[in-house]
């Protein structure tokens, strides 16, 4: 009987030893692969911020830096490959669920193996015209650009292939990531960050060496207007026009014209202008002798002239339409044919000048007042374009300060054309004035348009992500006095997403928004020139200019939203209900409101808007983008935002890039914090800072586990 037992009993224990022996191989196996993962993970991560090193570097001229940063990131990636190459991950990839994890994984590998390695072959050809000592060889000597760098840079970039990143990314983001754990879907995302990153990089890269010698005149001459703009007395796409100038360009080699100086309100200076000056004359008038502008253009704005009145053709903030009208103008006053405009603010003069490390000479001609210095310092050019030369020759002084502008303007582009500066700080610098849109640039040939709104140094009213909602606030001066960069502006608002709807474009929610505007106005209502606290109450036909009250600030306001997004609701600053303007132009909606501020004061207005936002799903997770479009101004714009997601989600990351310093001109313009964020907690996220640049804002938010166990039922596996 016991040897029967002993019999049966055999198998069992074969059967449960086998079975233990399984489970310890399965165990011992998913501690490896446990292991593997996290030491790629880690390898990945490495590789990714060596790759972000590596562009910083280059940006900064440090060939040898790059390359040190992009072999580094090349052994990480190489022990990445060591990990999820073995044996083990061969076999469990088969496995169904678990497999999907470690294909993942392998295919993230993948992509960064193919960024770093485009991103090496890049450095690597781009050696012959980079500098041993790191500096980019593009240089002005005697005012003529080199353009030979630039076309080999864009030969190289054209000649490399790729094929194998674009491809390894397609397979990546097309592999399914429900579920598979946080830690490689995280690892998805970096690595199709970083692969967007090596990608733009390279088509911004290709555009800017395509377009800059265009410009620049490789092809054959060109000719731009140069038209500087104050900040002191907004408009929308940076400030008034009163400076400009004609830049010619023949392959690299480049001349100014003589610039024009006109004043559209200064009527109390009774001296007859000099013949040459009679330009200016015919640019600041025209109110009855329009160009032709889009009817959208003419509908919003037929009132304020724009279409004829040098002094309001920039009176809508995006450059690539009102660049058109202002092109057209130009050309229709002047009998000159030309090929685009540059814009140029008193921010970027600045930012110019201290790249050539010198201050800007006045010449005696500019110097008909004993206050104005023989040489402006390089951090103070941008206060005297906009501030000191109307406290110095201010009012009834446009005999005076028209030969100071121009004796101004004259050294600085001079100073910047004559070469001899480093090449890497004037980039450096270039940049920060685009990033700031304080440098823009139109074309009229359609191609090198499309080239300059996707470096995005255009103008453009346009979000940098798709699916992506946006708020812009943009001033224009409305009382012609020079105000705006005493005072501040302040915008908070409150941004909450309704129930997700799903199409088949993708998910949507209802967004609401409360908005406030703040304009603080710290100016005296006497005591400072008319020039600057006047209230010019102008008229189509220019009388009573400057008999209004002084010190009183009037600002027209617009809150900028896409299309579908439309205000309900107005109030003052007392919650009285308000009238607002709206309308809609280059796909865009515009909610309008005059705010008049008393001096030395606050006012502010409250806006509710509501429309549908386009959402965006990655796995489980959804994601909302926000972009906060900024006009060109000398202060900083002072945000408060908060952004409060749908009912159910909550939040699990933020990413906030740009925003720039935070530092600039006015009453609140120093000692700023920059943009960051500053609470993130639940469905919601509050955002604070002084911008002077675009703000961009990406919130993750992650379901419940019941809403994810729904969405995973309701998907294929």
């Amino acid at each position: 009987m016991s040897d029967r037992l002993s019999a049966l009993r055999r198998p069992r224990v074969a059967i449960v030893l086998g079975v233990l022996l399984i489970a310890a191989v399965l165990l011992i196996a998913g501690v490896l692969l446990v292991r593997d993962a996290l030491a790629a993970k880690d390898a990945l991560e490495a590789a990714q911020d060596q790759a972000r090193r590596a562009v910083r570097v280059l940006g900064e001229g440090d060939v040898a830096g790059a390359s040190a940063a992009l072999d580094e990131g090349r052994a990480a990636i190489d022990a990445a490959r060591t990990r999820v190459d073995g044996p083990i991950w061969a076999l469990t990839r088969r496995v169904p669920l678990l497999g999907r994890t470690l294909e993942l994984l392998v295919r993230v590998v993948d992509v960064g193996d193919a960024a770093i390695t485009i991103a090496g072959e890049a450095v690597a050809q781009g050696e012959p015209f980079l500098g041993d000592d790191g500096s980019i060889e593009v240089s002005i000597t005697d005012g003529r650009v080199d353009l030979t760098p630039m076309r080999l840079a864009n030969r190289v970039i054209n000649e490399l292939s790729t094929g194998e990143l674009v491809a390894a990314r397609e397979a990546l983001a097309g592999s399914p990531d429900t579920w598979v754990p946080e830690l490689a879907r995280a690892g998805r995302r970096g690595a199709l960050g970083l692969a967007d990153l090596a990608l733009d990089t390279l088509t911004t890269a290709g555009h800017l060496t395509s377009v800059l010698p265009a410009i620049l005149g490789s092809g054959g001459q060109r000719t731009w207007v140069v038209a500087v703009q104050t900040s002191a007395e907004l408009r929308a796409t940076g400030g008034l026009v009163g400076y400009l100038t004609e830049l010619h360009a023949d392959d690299g080699r480049l001349t100014l014209r003589p610039p024009i100086v006109y004043d559209a309100v200064d009527q109390t200076d009774e001296k007859t202008p000099p013949a040459e000056d009679a330009l200016a004359s015919t640019l600041s008038g025209g109110w009855q002798d329009p160009v032709d502008a889009p009817p959208e253009f003419e509908a919003r704005y037929g009132l304020r002239g724009a279409a004829g009145l040098m002094s309001n053709v920039n009176v809508d903030p995006h450059l690539p339409m009102t660049g058109d009208v202002l092109h057209r103008l130009y050309e229709k006053r002047t009998g000159n044919r030309i090929d685009g405009v540059i814009l140029l603010d008193p921010v970027a003069m600045e930012l110019l000048v201290q790249a050539t490390g010198h201050g800007v000479g006045i010449p005696a001609a500019g110097r008909t007042d004993p206050q104005v210095p023989e040489t402006i310092p390089a951090d103070e050019v941008a206060e005297w374009a906009t501030w000191h030369v109307y406290e110095v020759m201010g009012m009834g002084r446009s005999g005076d300060r028209d030969p100071f502008l121009k004796a101004f303007g004259i050294s600085m582009f001079e100073q910047v054309l004559a070469g001899g500066w480093d090449g890497v700080q004037m980039s450096r610098h270039v940049a920060r004035a685009a990033g700031r849109r304080s440098l823009q640039i139109y074309s009229a040939d359609p191609q090198e348009q499309q080239q300059l709104e996707t470096l995005g140094i255009a103008g453009a009213m346009q979000t940098r992500a798709p699916r992506s909602d946006l708020l812009s606030l943009v001033g224009n001066n409305a009382v012609g006095g020079k105000m705006d960069v005493h005072v501040a502006h302040r915008l908070a608002a409150a941004i909450r997403l309704g129930q997700v709807r799903h199409a088949e474009a993708g998910p949507w929610a209802t967004r609401e928004v409360a908005a406030r505007v703040e304009l603080e106005n710290p100016l005296p209502a006497a005591g400072m020139d008319t020039y600057i606290i006047g209230n010019c109450l102008v008229d189509r036909f220019g009388n009573q200019c400057f008999d209004g009250p002084k010190g009183v600030n009037r600002t027209w306001f617009t809150l900028w939203t896409p299309r579908a997004t439309g205000f309900t609701a107005g109030r003052d600053a007392d919650g009285d209900p308000l009238a607002l303007g709206a309308g809609v132009i280059h796909g865009h909606h515009a909610t309008d409101h005059f705010l008049e501020t008393q001096p030395e004061s606050s006012n502010h207005f409250e806006v509710d808007l509501s429309g549908p936002v386009e959402l965006v799903r990655d796995g489980p997770d959804l994601i909302y983008r926000l972009t906060v479009w900024r006009q060109a101004k000398a202060i900083p714009d002072h945000l408060d935002l908060t952004i409060t997601g749908p009912d159910g989600w909550e939040v699990a990351e933020v990413t906030l890039e740009g925003g720039g310093d935070g530092q600039g001109m006015g009453v609140g313009g120093s000692d700023n914090q920059p943009v960051r964020t500053v609470g993130a907690g639940g469905d919601t996220v509050r955002i604070r800072g002084a911008a002077t640049q675009d703000v961009h804002v990406e919130v993750r938010y992650r379901a419940s586990l019941a809403s994810r166990l729904w969405a995973w039922i309701n998907s294929p596996l």
